[in-house]
């Protein structure tokens, strides 16, 4: 009741019929999708390579002092200070750079552990202040302040010319 009987040379041309498109539709769809997208990736990519290049280079060299730095995952100003455990390979050319590790202390206040600046020939050197224009980027690192006290820390190189 209600029901249509189909047979099926009608149901075999109906379903034939649903969902189909023309196939220069379909072509000229792709074609515009792809322009679109292409577009989009040349203005990205000039967009973030403008704008990236300074932060890349003191990324990659937080990334080198790190290297350096840690023993088992670990920093331990004991083992070497910032100054001596940083091999010049893993500063950048012509660029100054400070690199400082802190601890919250005991008391719950921010406390330097170490703290080494590098001039542009890659040797450790006097204090001199970055400027404003300087790029600074950080993360954290365990830091060990005492026999068996490893404690969250934080590592955050500057790095400027």
């Amino acid at each position: 009741m209600g029901e249509q009987a189909w047979t099926t040379g009608e149901r075999k041309s109906r379903e034939a019929t649903r969902g189909q498109t023309e196939p220069l539709a379909a072509l000229v769809s792709i074609a515009a999708i792809c322009a679109a997208l292409s577009l989009y990736a040349g203005v990205t990519t000039d967009v973030i390579s403008d704008s990236g290049d300074e932060r890349d280079v003191a990324e990659a060299t937080m990334n080198g002092l790190w290297a350096d730095i840690h023993e088992d995952g670990v920093f331990d100003p004991e083992v070497a200070s910032l100054g001596e455990a940083v091999k010049v390979q893993s500063l950048p050319e012509g660029q100054s750079v400070r690199a400082t590790v802190t601890v919250v202390g005991e008391n719950g206040r921010l406390r330097t552990v170490d703290r080494a600046t590098f001039g542009q020939d890659g040797k450790p050197g006097r204090r001199a202040e970055p400027p404003e224009s300087a790029t600074t980027v950080s993360r954290s690192v365990p830091v060990r302040v005492d026999i068996g006290d490893v404690r969250p820390g934080r590592l955050t190189v500057v790095v400027w010319e």
